[in-house]
């Protein structure tokens, strides 16, 4: 019997950016997150949104993770990081899974 565990994070997806960028999420942080790899993946990232007031702890959580791989900090602002964006959400097949975390208020890195 293989058991599989329970994924708490949703993936992301192109309604989804757009609700959360109508929502004022204008930074998205991207790490790594190994247990929502699968096979046939290039790799499993976790983003967390931040609202454009949040910018310094955008950065915090950033610097946070160092040299990690995968790390990335978006802003919706950047045409480029845009394009990304929209490309992850797409989640093209055969490419990488990107998960949407849920913030918790009292986050401290």
């Amino acid at each position: 019997m293989i058991l599989k565990m329970y994924n708490p994070f949703g993936l992301l997806h192109e309604q989804l950016l757009e609700a959360l960028k109508a929502k004022g999420k204008r930074y998205f942080v991207r790490q790594a997150y190994n247990r929502g790899w699968e096979p046939g993946l290039k790799g499993s990232f976790l983003l967390r949104a931040y609202a454009a007031h949040e910018r310094d702890l955008a950065h915090e959580h950033f610097q946070f993770l160092g040299q990690a791989t995968g790390a990335f900090l978006y802003d919706t602002q950047d045409p480029e990081h845009e394009k990304k964006l929209h490309i992850a959400a797409s989640q093209p097949a055969g490419s990488s899974s990107n998960q949407i975390s849920h913030p918790c208020r009292q986050t401290k890195f």
